[in-house]
């Protein structure tokens, strides 16, 4: 049985993971390109099931959603592992009756606490267990219980040894008034918040290292403050609150997904017009002190990512990249442009394509970035138009341009003409400025000099003091960000 609900970002540490997962081989994909990834035959799984797709510390792929019989194994039912080292491909365990652990069932969600793997969703029963009810461990050799779970488990998140649990359920550990969020941390359950209540189901959950909670759901009250509706945070003593106090009423649809860096917090799913923002379609950003949507549609009335089809989330899984967001999800044709279709990054200013999707039969459930990998999983029979890239697809990310080179000047009367030479790489997206910054020589505080937006290689900076000695740099731009400095350049104004 499917769920109705997809996967959801969740934490692991993954800082020191090499990963080797593009089509079984070591090196990732060409930047700008997308690649296949799993095993060459047979195909990981049936794309038109679901899925969402996770590394482990060890460097292994798993794979989970609603599924049977993965790679060929018939204990690779909702949950599998493809290790890109050597190609094997298998199931977690078995139901004692030649099937998977979880067969009949579903996965929304896995995570890791310290080396245990969590999974949620929507199965009862795990590894023929009674008892074992929509959240199973998995210590590395068998599936066990962590007290009963009343209901379906949405959204699974991790930190410092403590399991984060949203979803529909009304108790866990056999606590009542555990309210669709609890925490486990060992053997012990407690409350997220307090008070702990939330009138509704959470569906995406962020654990950020600085000891914040952040949830998102269909509730419209969490803790008991009204303003707490589809997003709340806590700082796991004070209780939950709203982000901006201010914003109150019930709002429409329901947060599926949240993704943090510092006081940056991103939320996705299924809503509009959220705080009265017409253009807060479906995606929404907190700076940490005010609401801001992430562009308009073509026609400047609505988000842009408000394309989709009725019953199916817009934007289902979230990444951050350096300032970028990257989105996967149900929209398509977002700003009239096929290549947005499932999956897109936002430059602050504009949604990019990553790449092109080729035709697109299905959703993108699932994004995770490492390095400068983009990894997605989801429903799609085909990704770039690369062969076998059904269901799991990496994409080479690009970046920034590499340094200017060889900075060169002359002075003039109050003035220094600057020539540079390009970057040695573009990282796949062509320069669209150079960035020119100066200071007087001994003083710390550097100024952008203003002459436009410009992509020539040399500039006349002018206004300087004559007798001044100044020093000079320069930065070049592209639509995936600001790359690093020049070398830096001392010369005295005529």
């Amino acid at each position: 049985m499917r769920s109705r609900f997809g996967p959801v970002l969740v934490a692991a540490a993954m800082a020191s993971l090499l990963v080797a997962g593009v089509a079984g081989a070591a090196t990732p994909p060409m930047t700008g390109a997308w690649a296949r990834v799993g095993p060459a035959a047979p195909l990981l799984m049936d794309v038109g099931a679901g899925y969402g797709a996770r590394f482990a510390a060890d460097g292994r792929l798993y794979v989970y959603g609603a599924f049977a019989d993965a790679c060929g194994d018939p204990t690779a039912d909702a949950i599998v592992v493809y290790d890109p080292a050597t190609g094997d491909c298998h199931g977690l365990g078995s139901n004692g009756a030649g099937d998977g652990a979880f067969a009949g069932g579903s996965i929304n969600a896995i995570a890791w606490v310290n080396g245990v793997l969590f999974v949620g969703g929507l199965f009862t029963g795990a590894a023929g267990v009674s008892g074992i009810d929509y959240l199973a461990a998995w210590n590395g050799t068998a599936w066990s219980g962590r007290g009963k779970v009343t209901g379906e488990v949405m959204a699974l998140a991790s930190r410092a040894g403590t399991l984060y649990v949203g979803g529909s359920f009304t108790s866990a550990g056999n606590h009542s008034g555990f309210d669709h969020i609890a925490a486990l941390t060992g053997t012990t359950w407690s409350a997220v918040g307090f008070p702990g209540d939330v009138n509704q189901p959470v569906t995406a959950i962020a654990a950020p290292p600085d000891g914040r909670v952040f949830i998102g759901g269909y509730f419209q009250d969490a803790g008991g403050d009204a303003a707490a509706d589809l997003i709340a945070v806590s700082d796991g003593v004070t209780g939950w609150k709203a982000l901006d106090e201010s914003q109150t009423g019930v709002h429409n649809g329901h947060v599926r997904a949240i993704a943090v860096a510092g006081t940056r917090v991103v939320f996705g799913g299924e809503f509009s017009d959220l705080y009265g923002d017409p253009l807060a379609d479906q995606i929404i950003e907190w700076t940490g002190a005010a609401w801001k949507h992430l562009g308009p549609n073509a026609s400047k009335t609505d988000g842009a990512l408000n394309s989709y089809l009725p019953g199916e989330v817009p934007v289902r899984d979230i990444s951050l990249y350096g300032s970028m967001v990257v989105v996967g999800g149900d929209f398509y044709s977002a700003l009239g442009n096929a290549s947005l279709t499932g999956v897109a990054a936002w430059n602050g200013s504009a949604w990019l394509a990553l790449g092109s999707p080729g035709t697109l039969w299905g959703k993108v459930r699932d994004v995770e970035i490492i390095g400068r990998t983009l990894y997605v999983a989801g429903t799609f029979n085909t990704m770039g138009g690369v062969p076998g890239a059904n269901g799991i697809a990496a994409f080479g990310l690009l970046a920034a341009p590499s340094v200017p080179r060889s900075l060169a000047g002359t002075s003039g009367a109050k003035k220094v003409t600057l020539t540079w030479a390009a970057p040695a790489t573009t990282n796949g997206s062509a320069v669209t400025d150079y960035i020119i910054e100066y200071r007087k020589k001994g003083t710390t505080a550097w100024k952008t000099f203003a002459d436009g937006v410009k992509t020539t290689r040399s500039a006349v900076v002018t206004g300087l003091t004559s007798g001044t000695t100044y020093e000079l740099r320069v930065r070049a731009k592209n639509a995936w960000g600001t790359g690093a400095t020049s070398t830096v350049l001392v010369k005295k104004a005529g």
